[in-house]
C-alpha cells in the first residue's frame, strides 16, 4: 500500500508556491520574456524570408513565422515543466532558478510528440468506432462514442505520468507510468477533476479581478468595447496589453498548480514523501 492521496496530492501546487513563492515569480518573469523574444524571433523570420524571396514565399514565410512561434512555445513550456519537476525531484540540481536547457527538456519535448502522435491516432481509431456504431442505430453511435471515450480516458490516466517519471529516470519511459499508475485510475482521476476545478475557479476569480481593474482605469465601457469590437485594438491598446501581460505572468503559475499534483502522485505512488 502507498499513502498517496488524491486531495493532498491536488494541493501541491500550493505547498510550491507557498514555499518557494519567488521561483514561481521568477518562473513568471522568464515566462513573459522568453515569449517577447519568441515572438521578436519569428517576425525577423517571417520578413527575412519575405525579404529574400518573392511571390509565393511570402505565404512560406509566414508558415515558417507560425512554426517558429510554435516550436518556442513548446520548448518554453517545456524548460518550465522540467524546472518544477527539479524544484520538486531535485532541488539540490545546479540551475538558474531550476531551470536549464538540456537533454531532460529534450526529452520531454519528445514525450509530448509522443502523446501528441497517440491523441491523432486515438482520434482516427475513434472515428471509426462511432462510424461503425452508428451503422447499428443512434444507441449503437452513442454506446461506441461513451465506450471510446472511456477508454481514451482509462489510457490517457495510465500514462499520465509519463513526463514525470521520464524526467526522473532520465530516459524516455511509457512502462513506468503505466507500471505505477496500476489500481489508482480512480484515485488520479478524482485528483485531476479536483486541480483542474480549483485551477478553473481561480481563473474565474482572476478574470473578474482584471475585469474590475481595467473598468476602474478606462471604464467598463472601453473594456466591453475592446472585447466585443475587432476594431478596438486600435482605440484600446492598453486593454489587451494588459490582459495579454497578466495571462503571460500567471501561466507558470497555472502551470504549478496543474502539474505539481502530478509530481506529488509519482513521489506517493513510488512509496517516497510527496
Amino acid at each position: 500500500m502507498t499513502g498517496f492521496s488524491p486531495s493532498d496530492a491536488a494541493m501541491a501546487g500550493f505547498r510550491v508556491i507557498g514555499e518557494r513563492w519567488r521561483v514561481v515569480v521568477g518562473w513568471s518573469l522568464f515566462n513573459v520574456v522568453a515569449l517577447v523574444a519568441m515572438v521578436v524571433l519569428t517576425v525577423i523570420v517571417a520578413f527575412g524570408v519575405a525579404a529574400a524571396s518573392s511571390g509565393g514565399a511570402v505565404a512560406l514565410s509566414g508558415e515558417l513565422g507560425g512554426l517558429v512561434a510554435l516550436l518556442g512555445a513548446a520548448l518554453t513550456e517545456a524548460v518550465l515543466a522540467a524546472g518544477l519537476f527539479r524544484l520538486m525531484l531535485r532541488p539540490d540540481q545546479p540551475g538558474f532558478l531550476h531551470l536549464r536547457l538540456g537533454a531532460d527538456e529534450l526529452r520531454i519535448l519528445a514525450v509530448w510528440g509522443v502523446m501528441l502522435a497517440g491523441v491523432f491516432l486515438l482520434i482516427g481509431v475513434s472515428a471509426v468506432v462511432v462510424a461503425a456504431g452508428r451503422k447499428l442505430g443512434p444507441l449503437g453511435g452513442v454506446a461506441a462514442w461513451l465506450a471510446v471515450a472511456a477508454g481514451g480516458l482509462w489510457l490517457a490516466l495510465r500514462l499520465s505520468l509519463a513526463t514525470v517519471t521520464t524526467f526522473a529516470e532520465r530516459r524516455i519511459t511509457l512502462s513506468a507510468s503505466w507500471r505505477l499508475t496500476r489500481g489508482h485510475v480512480w484515485s488520479l482521476l478524482g485528483m485531476a477533476v479536483l486541480s483542474a476545478c480549483i485551477v478553473a475557479l481561480l481563473a474565474f476569480l482572476f478574470t473578474l479581478a482584471l475585469l474590475a481593474v481595467l473598468s476602474l482605469t478606462v471604464g467598463f465601457g472601453s473594456v466591453i468595447d475592446a472585447f466585443n469590437d475587432p476594431e478596438a485594438l486600435k482605440s484600446h491598446p492598453g486593454v489587451y496589453l494588459v490582459e495579454l501581460a497578466a495571462e503571460l505572468a500567471l501561466t507558470p503559475v497555472a502551470a504549478v498548480l496543474l502539474l505539481a499534483p502530478w509530481v506529488a502522485a509519482y513521489e506517493a505512488l513510488r512509496g517516497e514523501p510527496a
